[in-house]
This record gives structure tokens, C-alpha cells and sequence, in this order.
């Protein structure tokens, strides 16, 4: 089973690990940027069928991030979007990196999105006209 990739503020690609970073003692100072910090919402990103999303939802995301960036390996086309989009018990969210603004607004259109996520060298000018338009 492959595992979708789990998205907080960041996104963190969680695979099946080949090895364990143990820290030593005196190195965990070093290391306060990879703390946990508690959150009651999360986004699992890289869903790309039903069984992704059925996965994410058994592993508590509260929300369900849609790739549609199709150079990536966890991207996403509209019609397999359709497939499962509309009866997903999560919100949806559309991930989008360096996308035209015509091409968001369709693909927003199509399937029923909470919300927008921009992973690009998107303007404030351009965030500024999409905002409009959604």
C-alpha cells in the first residue's frame, strides 16, 4: 500500500522509512525545528484514488490534498479527480504549483474544493486576481 504524503504546515512525505535517525544527547538542541506541535486539523496530500483518500481518512486527515501538478509523482489528472471527488467525507483541497489562473478556476469548477493551495512562484497580484475569481 503506498502511504499519500501527510501535510501540516508544511508537507511531509511520509513513506515506509530504509533507516532511523536516532539523534544523540547532545545534538537534540540543534534539532528544536522538528518538534511536534499538537494540531486538531490535517491535510494528507498526494491523493490520487479512492483507496489514497479511504486511507487518509483511517489515519485521522481532515482534509484531503489533491496534487494537481502532474510532473509530480502523487499528481493528480481532473477525470481521475472526478472519480472520488464528489463523494469524499473530507474537505478537498486543490494543491497547485505554477498554474495558470484559467487552469485553477477550472479545475475548481470541476471538482468541489474547500480550498486552494499555492506551492509556486505565485504573485500577490496573481493570489489577488484568483481570490477574486474563486
Amino acid at each position: 500500500m503506498r502511504v499519500p504524503k501527510i501535510t501540516t504546515q508544511t508537507i511531509i512525505e511520509a513513506r515506509t522509512p530504509r533507516a532511523f535517525f536516532i539523534p544523540k544527547e547532545n545534538e537534540m538542541a540543534s534539532l528544536t525545528q522538528l518538534k511536534t506541535l499538537p494540531a486538531t486539523e490535517s491535510i494528507i496530500s498526494g491523493i490520487t484514488n479512492a483507496d489514497d483518500l479511504n486511507t487518509a481518512i483511517e489515519m485521522g486527515a481532515t482534509y484531503a490534498g489533491l496534487i494537481f501538478v502532474l510532473t509530480s509523482p502523487y499528481g493528480i489528472a481532473i477525470d481521475a479527480a472526478l472519480e472520488f471527488a464528489d463523494a469524499s467525507p473530507i474537505p478537498l483541497i486543490g494543491i497547485f504549483q505554477n498554474s495558470d489562473l484559467e487552469d485553477i478556476l477550472y479545475v475548481s469548477e470541476q471538482i468541489p474544493l474547500f480550498a486552494v493551495l499555492l506551492n509556486g512562484w505565485e504573485t500577490q497580484g496573481f493570489i489577488n486576481d484568483l481570490r477574486a475569481r474563486l
